[in-house]
């Protein structure tokens, strides 16, 4: 699928670079402009400049994961392990169900979070949540199956 090929070069300037934090035009395309803006919002000021260059030469989707998945090892290399872990997240937004890549990006994604925020095993991880069951007195109806 195409994004617009040679339009973001010219949206991914260094105008766009020098503003300040908030939502920023870095690609023609809307829907990945808002993807990489909701990307950034979780990485620190300095992937801007990154994601930025790799919004420039992008011009289709499996470009896009190619630049992000090379440039979260790229970022892990340089110990910016906050911004990596999103750069795979990037990769894995695009990635096909059946793509061979999605489990393991989506893994590394998951255990770089869990490191970089300090979330240990067992925390936040799905529980029952309880129901509490209310019915009218002589009530003859239907009943769900968890009460």
């Amino acid at each position: 699928m195409s994004i617009a090929p040679g339009t973001a070069s010219a949206i991914a300037s260094v105008e766009a670079l020098n503003r300040p934090p908030g939502f920023v035009n870095l690609h023609p395309d809307v829907s990945i402009n808002y993807q990489l803006n909701r990307w950034l919002s979780a990485m620190t000021p300095q992937a801007l400049t990154d994601v930025a260059e790799v919004a420039a030469r992008v011009s289709t989707y499996d470009q896009f994961i190619g630049e992000f998945l090379a440039l979260a090892g790229k970022l892990l290399a340089q110990g910016r392990r906050r911004d990596a872990a999103f750069c795979l997240r990037a990769a894995d937004f695009f990635l096909p169900a059946d793509d061979e890549r999605k489990t393991p990006t989506r893994t590394r994604f998951l255990e770089l979070v869990r490191e970089v925020y300090g979330i240990g095993p067992g925390q936040y991880e799905p529980s029952p949540t309880p129901v509490v069951c209310s019915r009218p007195r002589g009530w003859a109806g239907p009943t769900g199956a968890a009460c």
